[in-house]
């Protein structure tokens, strides 16, 4: 793992054409020579400093043409503390293609998968280590029984009870600056986020959870001093609750759940009742997203329930948003305007720098957005149209996904608003963005409004959308099951 002493370079050291040239080739022996050579020289044993290594072993990396391990490489851009563009020249070729599963059955003599692993919330004060680690290992395998299994309403049902009863107390994350292997699996989750928001879910998911089996799952068997294991577990509730977000964006949704449910005992055993809140929060958009809306309800309220005096007006603003999402699914427009209600007057008392880190994407553009989808899906199309018009032009560069489905759902509300020509030239635009998107929802997203589209009945100006849209992927993936 890395030390506890990170190289910090010049920003244009890895703008260097040389520099990103050995990155993109993964010669780390190039990068080391190519540091050795600045004034002041960076000497091996400083490098070894900061990668948590010995002089020999940094010798043999430099002798080594290439360093293809994903680990190793994610170590040693922790070590030199690489910014987010580095880091993509140096991992953007293995992730996404690395450990990518097998279809086929595992080896004879295999114990078959419990096909309920990870439904379970664990009982206790620690995470279900065996659970996590046989989740990882069927969701590497591929086993379809798992990996392409149907959501269970129980274990929904389930966790938000259990969670209700366990009411950690909350543990103020520890100062302790940056600590070997926790500082890791932070850097490493963000890179794996930027992917995810720029990528989709189904781009780079099984080298995360390649990178949780083998990097992260041994440090949680290790003995640490409890503020250190509290902040490990803080870190590792992360990862894998961006595991279960990428696994809901492609399409994998009893994966997902599951994953879920652990990182919420994770984030519970964390003592961080606010984080394992949030995932619950994101059950409840995944159960809206599958058609389960009083179960998605339910989540959101315990959500809120569960923080109440705890979670800051940020959080429990986006709970009572998700709240309003189920609520609107199901045609509940007294309810849906209660919870939105509710969440404006928290939004706007909000201190963005009273947030946690994982929850400072929810801003004007996101409130926006979830609005927008409320009054879409409650039959409010101008409302919807203005709201979703205000996240679109929001929403930054580097929320793509986010960008899309806002796109998308105010294209929904300009055809239902009878604004046909508008509609399928805001789709269009959509669908250019969606098209570069490794993401189950986004097409999920289009086949929508295709269905829309189709209910409206025939028009002559759809033949030329039809011939534009024809010549995209996501247009031929979204047809009509």
């Amino acid at each position: 793992m890395p030390g506890y002493d990170p190289i910090r370079l010049p920003p244009d050291f890895w703008t260097d054409p040389a520099v990103r040239q050995a990155l993109r080739a993964r010669d780390i022996g190039q990068l080391f020579k190519i540091m050795g050579s600045l004034s002041p020289k960076i000497s091996q044993t400083r490098i070894g400093v900061a990668l948590g290594k010995d002089q020999g072993q940094i010798s043999r990396m430099i002798n080594k043409t290439k360093e293809k391990t994903l680990g190793v490489l994610i170590d040693i851009a922790n070590g030199l503390d690489m910014p987010q563009s580095a880091r993509y020249d140096l991992l953007q070729d293995l992730i996404g293609t690395q450990h990518q599963p097998s279809l086929t059955p595992s080896s004879a003599g295999d114990t078959a998968p419990d096909l309920t692993v990870g439904l379970t919330y664990p009982t206790g004060d620690e995470p279900d280590r065996v659970s996590i680690a046989d989740l990882l290992r069927v969701d590497l395998d591929g086993n379809p029984g798992i990996v392409a299994a149907a959501v269970d309403l129980d274990a929904w049902k389930n966790t938000s009870m259990q969670w209700m009863l366990a009411d950690t107390d909350q543990a103020a994350p520890a100062d302790l600056g940056r600590i070997a292997g926790v500082e890791g699996i932070r850097r490493t989750t963000e890179l794996f986020a930027r992917l995810d928001n720029q990528f989709g879910g189904g781009h780079a998911r099984q080298a995360l959870v390649q990178y949780l089996r083998s990097d992260v799952l041994p440090l949680l068997d290790e003995h640490q001093p409890g503020p250190v294991r509290r902040d490990l577990y803080r870190a590792t509730a992360e990862a894998v609750m961006l595991v279960a977000w990428m696994s809901y964006d492609a399409g994998n949704h009893g994966l997902a759940q599951r994953y879920f449910i652990q990182a919420t005992k994770i984030a519970d055993s964390a003592g961080d009742r606010v984080l394992s809140a949030s995932i619950m929060d994101a059950m409840s958009h995944q159960a809206t997203f599958v058609g389960k809306y009083t179960q998605a309800a339910q989540l959101a309220q315990a959500a809120q329930a569960g923080t109440r005096g705890r979670a800051t007006a940020t959080l429990t603003a986006h709970f009572s948003l998700m709240e309003a999402r189920a609520l609107a699914r199901q045609g509940d427009a007294t309810g849906t305007d209660r919870a939105i209600s509710k969440a404006v007057t928290l939004f706007d008392k909000r201190k963005p720098d009273d947030d946690p880190e994982w929850i400072r994407y929810v801003d004007e553009a996101e409130l926006a957005a979830e609005i927008g989808h409320c009054f879409r899906d409650l039959g409010r199309h101008q409302d919807a149209a203005g709201y979703l018009l205000q996240s679109v032009c929001g929403t930054s560069d580097e929320y793509l996904r986010s960008n899309y489905f806002a796109t998308m759902v105010l294209a929904d509300a300009h055809l239902a608003a009878g604004d046909r020509e508008q509609a399928q030239s805001i789709a269009l635009k959509a669908i250019d963005v969606g098209e570069h998107l490794k993401s189950a929802r986004t097409v999920e997203y289009l086949r929508e409004f295709r269905a829309r589209l189709a209910l409206a009945g025939p028009s002559v100006m759809d033949r030329s959308f039809i011939s534009a849209a024809e010549l995209h992927t996501l247009w031929r993936l979204a047809a009509p099951a």
